[in-house]
C-alpha cells in the first residue's frame, strides 16, 4: 500500500472495537489477524524438537551448520540436515546413558557454557528430543554470575568449552556451586583435567565420548575411553515431547538487579517463530544464509537460527575471536544478520571514518551517490540505486560480506539518524523491533519495505497488545507523542509462563495479570501515521521533574549517543530539580584520531590528559546541545554539564553481560559526581553558559 512520499505504509495494528477500558486503551492486533492470533505451529508442527524433525524431511541434503576448521581455515564446512540429525541421535542416545536424574521440581536441565559452535545447537537439540531442558550460559562469564544462576535452578549438569573447565570446578571447590554434578566438556579431557575434576567430586566426559557412547557404537568397538559408567543402563528412553513442555531456561538481562532465570516452553518459542513467518519479516528464503555471532544465551540469536534452519537455510558460526570477524564475514557472505544498537553504531563509525579518507575523484564520487540517495530516501523512501550501488558504495556492502538482504536490530532504542544513513548506504533492509525473554523475542517489528523511522511496527501475529495507565500519574504525558500513550501490555502463546528456581517450578510472576496480560514495564505510544508502536523507556527510568514535566532518561541517553565524542553515556536527573547531568565515556578512537588533530596543541597529548581538559568537555557540551536543537528537544530535555569518564565500562563492572548498563551500579559509584554536578535552583541553559564563557 503506498504512503507519503511513496514509502510503503503498513498498517501495524488493528483496535478490536469495545475492548477499551477507563485506564487501558483497545485492544490491538496484526491487522491481517485481528479475527484472531496465528496458530502456535510451524507446517503443522508444535514443538520446536518436531520442527527440526520436518526440516530434516524437507531438506535432508541441504547444508545446515557450518564451520571454519582448523585444517581449513579459507572456508566454511558444513554438515547438511541428514548428518546433523544422525549426530543428534547417537547424542541424545548417550544422555540416555549418562543417567541423568530430574531436580525436586521434576525437570532435567543441562547448562551450556561456551562461544556459539555446531555442537552447542547439536547438543541442544538432542536435548529437546530427551526432554532435557537447556540452559544458555554467556562464554567467560563473570563467576558470579555463573555461581549465581547454577544456585538459583540447583543446576547439577554443565556442557562448557575447555576454556571455562577450569572456572567451573574452582567454583564446586569455593563451594559456590554444591550442586554440580557432571561436566560434559567440548573438547577432549587430559589426564589432568579428569583428576582435578575427581577431586572435587564432578563426573567427566568429553563430547566426542559422549557422541560415541550409544550401545551401537560400544559394540563396533568405536567408543572413546569413558569415565562414566553405563552397566545396566537401557540404551533407549522414548520421550513424548508436549508443547508446554519447557525448551530452555533463558537468564533475564539483570539491569536493575540479578537476572532470573524464564521458563520458555516449545509453544513459546514456536509460536514466536509462527508470527515471524506468518508476518513477512523476510527471512524466510531456502537461500538465506545466517552467521551465528551473537551469544546463544540470547534467546534473540537461536530464535532467528531456528526461523531460518525451518526454511531449509544455512547457518555459519563465526570464529569467537573478533579478530577473524571481518574475515568470517568474507567467507560466508551472510544474507540476514542479527546485530544490536551498540554494533551498529560502531559499524556507522566504521563507514564514514572510511568515507572521511575519500579524496579528489573518489570523494567526489561518493559525495554525489550519497547527496541523490538521500534525496531519493526522502522523497520515495528508496534505499537502492542501479548505478551509485554498485559503482561507489559496493565497498561499503562488503564490510558485511556483500549479500547482506536483511538486517535485523533489536534489545535497545536505535537511533533514528544511524539507522536511515545505514539503510541508504547499506542498500538493505533494516528491521528495528522489540522483544524481552519474557515475550519469547518477536513481539513488535517494522517491516520490509517500510523505510519511515522512530518506531518499532506492531504487534506480531501471535500476540495482541494494549497500553494500560494503571499505576501512572494523572497528568502523565509526552508532548511530542499525540496518540495513546501507557505501559505496553503484551498477551499470546509466546509470553512465558514464570520464572525458575529450584523447588518452585513456576515462581509467581507478578508481571502477568490474572487477565493473561505480561506488563513489560515498557512505556509506549501508538502513532497516529499508520498505528506504528513507538517505545519511549523503561517505567522505572520515566521521571517527573519538579517543573510538573515528564523525561524519559533512555530515550534522550539515545538520541545523546549519537555523538560521535560518545561511546557510553549516563544520564541523571532528580525528582526535586529540573537539570539533567551525564557522565560521558568519550570514544578514544575519535578524540586522539580525529579531535585532538583538529585542535591545535592536543596533538600530542596523552588520552588521559585529553580527557582531563575543559576544552574537551566543552566541545562535548556543544556537540550535545547541537543534537538537543536538531531533535526539537525541549530545555528540560537538554543536559546540563557532565563528568567525563575515561575507562570505559564493561561487564566486570557497570554492564550486564548482555552490555546493558546496570544503572543503580552506576549510580551508586557515581553518586559524589552526580551530586556535585546538580545545580540548584532553575535549569541552566548549556548553550548559554558555555557561549558567555568563551
Amino acid at each position: 500500500m503506498g504512503g507519503r512520499n511513496g514509502t510503503l505504509v503498513h498498517e501495524y495494528c488493528s483496535p478490536i472495537p469495545g475492548t477499551e477500558s477507563e485506564f487501558d486503551s483497545p485492544i490491538y492486533r496484526h491487522p491481517e489477524f485481528i479475527d484472531g492470533l496465528v496458530p502456535s505451529e510451524v507446517k503443522g508442527q508444535k514443538t520446536l524438537y518436531d520442527c527440526f524433525l520436518q526440516s530434516v524431511a524437507d531438506y535432508p541434503n541441504r547444508p545446515f551448520l557450518g564451520s571454519r576448521k582448523s585444517d581449513r581455515r579459507h572456508e566454511y564446512q558444513w554438515i547438511t540436515y541428514r548428518q546433523a540429525h544422525e549426530r543428534i541421535e547417537k547424542i541424545a542416545s548417550g544422555l540416555d546413558l549418562l543417567n541423568l536424574f530430574p531436580d525436586e521440581n521434576g525437570t532435567k536441565i543441562l547448562g551450556i557454557l561456551s562461544k556459539n559452535r555446531e555442537e552447542w545447537i547439536l547438543l541442544e537439540i538432542a536435548c529437546m528430543s530427551k526432554r532435557i531442558a537447556s540452559f544458555g550460559f554467556f562464554d567467560m562469564q563473570r563467576g558470579e554470575f555463573i555461581a549465581n544462576m547454577i544456585k538459583q535452578v540447583g543446576l547439577k549438569y554443565m556442557c562448557c568449552s575447555s576454556s571455562n573447565f577450569s572456572r567451573l570446578i574452582s567454583l564446586k571447590e569455593e563451594g559456590q556451586i554444591p550442586t554440580l554434578e557432571l561436566i560434559i566438556q567440548f573438547e577432549d579431557l587430559n589426564n589432568e583435567e579428569r583428576k582435578h575434576a575427581a577431586n572435587a567430586d564432578i563426573r567427566t566426559i568429553s563430547f566426542r565420548e559422549l557422541e560415541c557412547l550409544s550401545l551401537e557404537e560400544r559394540k563396533q568397538g568405536n567408543s572413546a575411553k569413558s569415565t562414566i559408567s553405563v552397566e545396566n543402563v537401557p540404551e533407549r528412553f522414548e520421550v513424548k515431547l508436549s508443547p508446554d513442555d519447557i525448551f530452555t531456561l533463558c537468564s533475564t538481562s539483570g539491569t536493575t538487579g540479578y537476572p532470573k532465570a524464564a521458563i520458555i516452553s516449545h509453544k513459546n518459542i514456536v509460536s514466536s517463530i509462527a508470527s515471524a513467518r506468518a508476518c513477512g519479516l523476510g527471512f524466510d528464503r531456502i537461500s538465506d544464509t545466517h552467521i551465528s555471532y551473537i551469544s546463544m544465551a540470547h534467546l534473540m540469536e537461536r530464535w532467528l537460527l531456528y526461523l531460518v534452519a525451518f526454511n531449509g537455510g544455512k547457518v555459519g558460526f563465526a570464529s569467537g575471536d573478533s579478530t577473524e570477524f571481518a574475515e568470517d564475514l568474507q567467507i560466508l557472505k551472510p544474507t540476514v544478520l542479527l546485530t544490536v544498537p551498540r554494533m551498529m553504531h560502531r559499524l556507522y563509525i566504521l563507514i564514514n571514518q572510511e568515507f572521511s579518507k575519500q579524496r579528489n575523484l573518489k570523494g567526489f564520487l561518493l559525495r554525489s551517490a550519497l547527496k541523490r540517495k538521500f534525496e531519493n530516501y526522502d522523497k520515495n523512501g528508496s534505499i537502492k540505486h542501479a548505478i551509485w550501488d554498485k559503482l561507489v558504495l559496493k565497498a561499503a556492502r562488503r564490510i558485511l560480506g556483500g549479500k547482506i538482504r536483511v538486517l535485523c536490530t533489536g534489545s535497545a532504542p536505535m537511533n533514528s539518524k544511524i539507522l536511515k544513513e545505514l539503510r541508504i548506504i547499506l542498500s538493505c533492509s533494516i528491521l528495528e523491533g522489540y522483544g524481552l525473554v519474557e515475550g519469547s523475542i518477536a513481539c513488535l517489528c517494522s517491516m520490509p519495505g517500510d523505510n519511515s523511522l522512530g518506531h518499532v511496527g506492531g504487534p506480531s501475529p501471535g500476540l495482541e497488545m494494549k497500553l494500560s495507565k494503571e499505576n501512572l500519574p494523572e497528568d502523565f504525558k509526552f508532548e511530542e507523542y499525540k496518540g495513546k500513550i501507557g505501559e505496553l501490555c503484551l498477551r499470546g502463546d509466546s509470553v512465558f509462563v514464570g520464572y525458575y528456581s529450584v523447588g518452585h517450578s513456576k515462581e509467581q510472576v507478578n508481571i502477568i495479570d490474572k487477565y493473561g496480560w505480561l506488563h513489560t514495564g515498557d512505556i509506549a505510544a501508538i502513532l497516529p501515521d499508520r498505528n506504528a508502536v513507538a517505545i519511549i523507556d523503561r517505567k522505572i527510568n520515566i521521571l517527573k521533574l519538579a517543573n510538573g514535566e515528564f523525561i524519559a532518561i533512555e530515550r534522550l541517553e539515545t538520541i545523546y549517543h549519537s555523538s560521535s565524542f560518545v561511546k557510553q553515556i549516563y544520564l541523571h536527573a532528580e525528582p526535586t530539580g529540573m537539570s539533567i547531568v551525564g557522565i560521558v565515556v568519550p570514544d578514544e578512537m575519535y578524540i586522539k584520531e580525529s579531535w585532538a588533530h583538529e585542535n591545535r596543541g592536543f596533538e600530542n597529548r596523552s588520552y588521559e590528559e585529553i580527557c582531563s581538559s575543559e576544552e574537551l568537555k566543552t566541545a562535548i557540551l556543544l556537540d550535545l546541545a547541537e543534537i538537543a536543537s536538531q531533535k526539537s528537544l525541549l530545555p528540560y530535555e537538554q543536559v546540563s554539564t557532565i563528568y567525563i569518564e575515561k575507562t570505559p565500562w564493561t561487564p566486570e563492572n557497570f554492564l550486564t553481560d548482555t552490555l546493558k548498563m546496570q544503572r543503580f551500579k552506576i549510580k551508586q559509584h557515581y553518586q559524589n559526581v552526580i551530586n556535585e554536578m546538580l545545580p540548584e535552583g532553575i535549569y541552566k541553559s548549556p548553550n548559554l553558559e558555555i557561549i558567555m564563557s568563551k
